[in-house]
């Protein structure tokens, strides 16, 4: 009997052991280290925010909020989509990724920042207006972009063939245009 017992002593230590163990792997799994607020104190020389040829096509502008996921060093690795048009966002992103982001922080953990972007399109402009990226909030960096809208039409011509009644048009007033000239003669 008592060599039994054992046996069944056994059983449920090593059952309870397993369950231990394969909850730790769980929680550990799901405990990951979250980025570290960092203070912005620049971006590369040269780097200015652009706005996306297609979003000035489409007339789409707004303000667009992320967070950027970057490391000390100032690579940028990831970003989490906040709101704001997505045509903007991803204007946005595709150009933040080649840039550096200078930082003061120190180590291998990743740092995150706010990113708050304003698309402005003007119509007066007639150009692409570059404007530096505000600073002043420590782990917030603001950028602005501005331009004229592009149009993709020719106003002064035609997209498809002239209608019926505009070809006719043109034929009469052609035929009363050489039987004038030809009755000033």
């Amino acid at each position: 009997m008592v060599q039994r017992y054992d046996v069944i002593l056994r059983g449920i230590l090593l059952r309870r052991f397993a369950l231990l163990a394969l909850g730790l792997v769980a929680f550990a799994s799901l405990c990951r280290a979250e980025p570290r607020w960092c203070t912005v104190a620049g971006i590369a020389e040269g780097k200015n925010l652009l706005y996306p040829p297609i979003a000035r096509a489409a007339r789409v502008y707004g303000v667009v909020l992320e967070r950027v996921i970057y490391l000390p060093n100032g690579a940028v690795q990831s970003f989490e989509y906040i709101t704001g048009p997505k045509m903007l966002a991803g204007g946005l992103e595709q150009q933040m990724k080649a840039w550096r982001i200078v930082t003061s922080a120190q180590g291998d953990q990743a740092c995150v920042s706010l990113v708050i972007a304003d698309f402005s399109l003007d119509e007066t402009s007639g150009e692409l207006k570059l404007y530096p990226a505000d600073l002043s909030v420590p782990s917030i960096l603001r950028l602005k972009a501005s331009a004229d809208i592009i149009c993709l039409c020719d106003p002064g011509g035609y997209v498809s063939k002239r209608s019926i009644l505009r070809r006719w048009m043109g034929k009469i007033k052609r035929k009363l245009l050489s039987g004038h000239t030809q009755a000033l003669e």
